[in-house]
């Protein structure tokens, strides 16, 4: 289950134990609902992790996206090249990463745990790390779908490039594209100046 919340607090308890609490907006009960008819969740230890919220992508900024990458593998006609591949290829090139070391015996648990979140969760093994011998330097790329405006775009150009490398008139793609990109910078620009005003 996962849910918007806002105003997190921390509080030390007598126990040496930390709460947590947190707002959440719910006016219709649903949250309240879904946990009631999961009655497990309420007396089971939880697993929580807690982020910086970011808005997803519409399903037309999705569809656009994919029907580029459709669009540029039809005109290669090359059967192992897919929609899936140039998505991938984009994640390499373009997306968000971070190099980190792993316990070599964690490796290949680590590595299944972060490719099974989504088709652009990728992991590329480095050297070993210069820290400790015992680790190796994998690179993590994090899936599109958490990107903001400003990251997603950088996907979105290097697809944009590729189908005019091939020769491929993307006039209408772009178009759409520039304005779906708008919309989304113009919902981050709101989130920003309402969670300011609440401060």
């Amino acid at each position: 289950m996962k849910f918007r919340a806002k105003n997190l607090n921390a509080k030390k308890l007598l126990n040496g134990n930390t709460e947590f609490s947190m707002e959440v907006e719910d006016k219709q009960n649903r949250l309240i609902s879904q946990l009631n008819a999961q009655k497990q969740l309420l007396n089971s230890d939880l697993e929580v992790g807690i982020d910086k919220w970011r808005n997803k992508r519409s399903g037309g900024h999705n569809r656009l996206f994919w029907d580029m990458c459709g669009y540029l593998s039809d005109h290669i006609n090359d059967p192992t090249i897919t929609q899936m591949t140039i998505y991938r290829d984009l994640i390499r090139e373009y997306g968000v990463s971070t190099i980190y070391p792993v316990e070599d015996e964690l490796l290949d648990l680590v590595i299944r745990d972060w490719e099974n979140r989504g088709d652009g969760w990728l992991t590329q093994k480095q050297r070993k790390s210069r820290l400790d011998g015992n680790r190796t330097n994998v690179k993590f790329w994090f899936g599109s779908s958490i990107y903001d405006s400003k990251q997603f775009w950088k996907i979105v150009e290097g697809l944009k490039m590729a189908c005019r490398d091939n020769g491929l008139d993307i006039t209408h793609y772009d178009q759409q594209m520039q304005l779906c990109i708008k919309e989304m910078e113009e919902k981050e620009k709101l989130e920003k100046e309402k969670a300011h005003g609440n401060n």
